[in-house]
């Protein structure tokens, strides 16, 4: 009969420290811990009195099998709209091992896996098991140098991937299995169990964790000691068949074990998100929603990036925090947001997590707890002598979670787990944490000793950053430390001699050797590191980095946004700063970035503009020129046409919205999500803007190109057509052409634009005094006669068919960011200089008008901008109350779908249909 645990749980707080003296925390309270005087033996022993039943004799797929036996028909795992039952996960995990085995997986073989976030992962990872194996989890997001290295390390012979994913894997002696090319032959395997291979003193899997060498250190965990946190976290926190748990976790991170199968062992439902929509705090909360998430497990970094999305909480969530320390702010956020929050704390070598605590206030540290189920702890002096409560020492772990060992490396085993000086034939695991033990028998975890910190959820070594920095060419010295609150990870460095390195080169020398958690914020170089008197570099005189951005470099002055993506990040940078004076080529790091910027940053991005972008990409693309590329790649490239599905389904034929001269569509995805999902959208990029190819001059080519890709996506009409800016104008000849195969365009929608030809020319006389009028008024007449004669000069070189010729000075061509979206400029100011429309539309023209025109508002007498001339239908007008370029301004964007809602509502009857 299983004992149960005690009520009270937790997890606990990594930083840097050292254990100068052994005695109470310098500053500590423990006034609201002054119980009466115990026997510190009794506490202790009540503490590990930890003793539980668990079924020692089986192993975690074992467990999963049973209960597919019991709930076959029950949804076992989803993601991205996908399910597998209990029964299917099981048989598709049968056929799978049955493939391995006879490739050699079997007790203790490695088996590398580096796939996508999907069901089919982890049906592979049961796969693995059933054959014996242990796996070695490959993050596909990380470099490709790293990846090498876990490979190197474990010298797995087996690797399981993807066909889009292989290109990442170094090539070796390893036999690849591709799930994607080797589908049909892994499905004609039988569904039945293999025959009982291995016990529960095999490896389970082997994680790595950043070593101080400069390489990973792989941490061997068994069977055994994995059904026995399991089992534990099952009983408590606790987990039933009811319960929905949202894994979020890189399998790279050794906390993804609780989220993949603690919820299978349990008979609840598994619901595996996509790394995009788990990274993006405003996505995140839709999915939770979606999925009716009944528990997310996830570091405090990921939680304020939740929070900051504006989340407002799920009553009968349970929140578990891990992998940092969790700060009591944060702790009282989530209090008044969810049913239960818990702190849990644990190293990788004791198995996940290795003590809990529920919390049930905030103020003052938040405690790590006590012990699970058949774990140990001892807070202890450097003679591994237990010390009294409320004194601070290491904290050392014992008990069934403890790992086999480091693979390959004995020394560092050695070093790591250490004799139990108490239980004879006993380990521990020194885990190089200072803690203390309060009176009421509560731990506390107070910090590090070594240089071995928590930085954005993940243990790093600082040897190990030390090492990828040291290794630049430029760089004489380098040394990491941790900072702040949040934890930042600095780079301290000392150039060679008549070397000036860049901090974004150092940096992106990093990002190609480690992962992106591990790579270092601000950069600061010192002529020389400040020693101690026993020649070690002293941390402590390290100078604090500058929060001022860095200087700009000779001849370079502010530059301003020059695309849609551009102006709109760069807005959402500058109130994060809180510095409208930014420019799109400033670094974030050097800004004084930070996690919890990136995390404000990332929020904004989805909750103002409609885009989800990773944590990550923020410490990838680190200026909102590289991020704007990126965000641009993500949401456009996935098709070779020019055609990027925004949103589909819905019950309206499609709108297809025609790019301006931008080129790209990032401007519409707000928008599109803004309409709502009764309403399919697509973009249609400009042609040419991928760099592909020479963009056609004129209107009657470009249309005739969106005409077939329309065509192809949706045979039949009825069509809707937008466009924004110049892209109406390529709008009009897309519907004139789709007329002239006999379909129907019942709507065009035209975002602030005059129909071609129109204004018409006023008389000179008449023009000649309005410019006079404007000339010589009391304000802004210089800056009239100005804009005038630039005006002029760009309309000669235009009507002389110079813009190819004379782009380098073009002023308007100087400030686009490529060669391809120069050539797409100038290709669609030379068609609206060409076009003459060949007939009228038949449909209604709905016209959203800025309040501040970018047209000479004298001339532009009619308030239809002219077409109404162009159409046999009517013309609908519609005001935008800002200028040109904030029609789809964050704060028009809902009103603008709700008027386009309605036209498209009232232009066309409902469909079932779309492409």
């Amino acid at each position: 009969m299983s004992k149960s645990l005690p009520a009270d749980l937790s997890m606990g707080s990594h930083a840097t420290g050292t254990l100068d003296r052994v005695g109470p925390a310098v500053g500590a309270d423990l006034s609201e811990t002054n119980h009466p005087a115990a026997d510190p033996r009794e506490i202790l022993a009540a503490l590990n009195d930890t003793a539980a039943d668990y079924p020692r004799d089986r192993r975690a797929h074992e467990l999963i099998a049973e209960q597919a036996a019991r709930t076959p028909g029950a949804v076992a795992v989803e993601s991205s709209g996908a399910k597998l039952t209990y029964a299917e996960l099981d048989d598709r995990g049968n056929q799978f091992a049955h493939y391995l085995r006879k490739r050699g997986v079997g007790p203790d073989v490695l088996v590398g896996v580096c796939l996508d976030r999907t069901a089919e992962m982890v049906a592979a990872l049961l796969g693995v098991w059933k054959a014996g194996g242990a796996y070695v989890p490959l993050d596909p997001d990380f470099p490709a140098e790293r990846l090498k290295l876990y490979l190197e390390d474990s010298a797995a012979p087996v690797v399981v991937t993807q066909a889009h994913l292989a290109g990442r894997l170094p090539a070796g002696a390893a036999h690849v299995v591709d799930l994607d090319a080797e589908r049909d032959a892994i499905g004609r395997e039988p569904t039945g169990p293999l025959p009982h291979s291995g016990t529960p003193a095999n490896l389970a899997y082997v994680i790595s964790t950043s070593g101080s060498t400069g390489r990973p250190n792989g941490v061997a965990v068994e069977h055994r000691a994995l059904v026995n946190f399991l089992v534990s976290m099952q009983r408590e926190p606790g987990l039933t068949h009811a319960d929905v748990v949202a894994a979020v976790t890189t399998i790279s991170f050794d906390i993804h074990h609780l989220e993949l199968w603690l919820p299978l062992i349990a008979g609840a439902r598994l619901a595996v998100l996509r790394w995009a929509d788990a990274a993006d705090g405003v996505r995140l909360a839709e999915e939770l929603d979606r999925y009716g998430a009944t528990v997310l497990q996830a570091t405090p970094t990921r939680w304020r990036l939740l929070l900051a999305a504006g989340w407002a909480g799920r009553p009968g969530l349970r929140a578990f925090c891990g992998g940092e320390p969790m700060p009591p702010e944060l702790a009282g956020r989530l209090l008044e947001r969810v049913a239960e929050v818990w702190n849990l704390y644990g190293p990788t070598e004791t198995t996940v997590w290795s003590t809990v605590h529920r919390v049930e206030r905030a103020g003052g540290t938040v405690p790590i707890g006590h012990p699970i189920a058949n774990t140990q702890v001892y807070v202890l002096d450097p003679h591994l002598e237990q010390l009294p409560a409320g004194e601070v020492g290491e904290l050392y772990i014992g008990g069934d979670g403890l790992a086999r060992h480091y693979l390959n490396r004995p020394e560092l085993t050695a070093n790591r787990f250490v004799a139990d000086p108490a239980n004879p034939g006993q380990r521990l695991y020194k885990t190089g944490d200072l803690a203390r033990l309060r009176p009421d028998g509560v731990l506390e975890c107070l910090g590090r000793i070594d240089h071995q910190v928590k930085v954005r959820g993940y243990r790093i070594e600082l040897g190990e950053v030390e090492s990828a920095l040291a290794s630049h060419p430029l760089v004489a010295a380098a040394v990491a430390h941790v900072t702040g609150d949040p934890a930042e990870l600095v780079a301290y460095l000392v150039p060679r001699p008549g070397a000036a390195p860049t901090p974004e080169a150092v940096r992106q020398h990093a990002r190609e050797r480690l992962p992106a958690y591990m790579v270092p914020g601000p950069v600061v170089f010192l002529e020389s590191l400040p020693m101690t008197p026993n020649g070690k570099v002293d941390r402590k005189a390290l100078p604090a980095p500058s929060r001022a951005p860095a200087p700009a470099a000779p001849n370079r002055s502010r530059v301003g946004p020059r695309s849609d993506a551009e102006r709109d990040l760069l807005a959402i940078w500058a109130e994060v700063f809180g510095n409208p004076n930014l420019g799109v080529t400033d670094d974030f790091v050097d800004l004084g970035g930070t996690s919890l910027k990136a995390a404000e940053v990332v929020a904004l991005v989805s909750a103002r503009l409609g885009h989800t972008i990773p944590l990550g990409a923020m410490y990838e693309a680190t200026t909102v020129e590289k991020l704007a590329v990126l965000v641009q790649n993500r949401l456009e490239m996935g098709t070779p046409s020019v055609l990027v599905p925004l949103q589909t389904g819905g019950r309206t034929p499609p709108l297809f919205m025609i790019a301006g001269v931008g080129g790209h569509v990032f401007t519409f995805h707000k928008f599109a999500r803004s309409l709502g999902s009764d309403y399919p959208v697509y973009g249609l990029k400009a042609v040419g803007v991928d760099g592909g190819r020479r963009p056609p001059d004129t209107f009657e080519e470009i249309a005739a190109e969106y005409v077939r890709e329309i065509t192809a996506a949706r045979p039949q009409g009825p069509y809707l057509l937008s466009g924004y800016s110049i892209g109406a104008l390529v709008a009009v000849e897309v519907a004139l052409q789709l007329q002239a195969l006999g379909h129907e365009v019942p709507l065009v929608a035209v975002f602030d634009m005059n129909a071609p030809g129109y204004p018409p020319a006023l008389p000179l006389r008449r023009r000649l005094a309005v410019h006079a009028r404007n000339l010589f008024r009391r304000e802004g007449g210089v800056r009239y006669a100005v804009r005038r004669l630039k005006n002029l000069g760009n309309r000669a070189i235009r009507l002389a068919g110079l813009e190819r010729l004379l782009f380098p000075t073009h002023p308007a061509l100087d400030a686009l960011p490529q060669d391809a979206l120069r050539d797409v400029w100038v290709a669609l100011q030379t068609a609206a200089r060409r076009y003459r429309p060949g007939g009228k539309m038949h449909g209604t023209v709905a016209l959203f008008r800025a309040e501040v025109p970018i047209w000479n508002a004298v001339v532009n007498v009619d308030p239809l901008l002219g077409w109404q001339g162009l159409t046999t239908g009517r013309v609908e007008l519609h005001s935008v109350a800002m200028g040109h370029l904030e029609v789809f301004h964050p704060d028009n964007i809902d009103k603008l779908a709700r008027q386009m809602a309605g036209s498209i509502d009232r232009a066309s009857p409902a469909a079932p249909t779309g492409p």
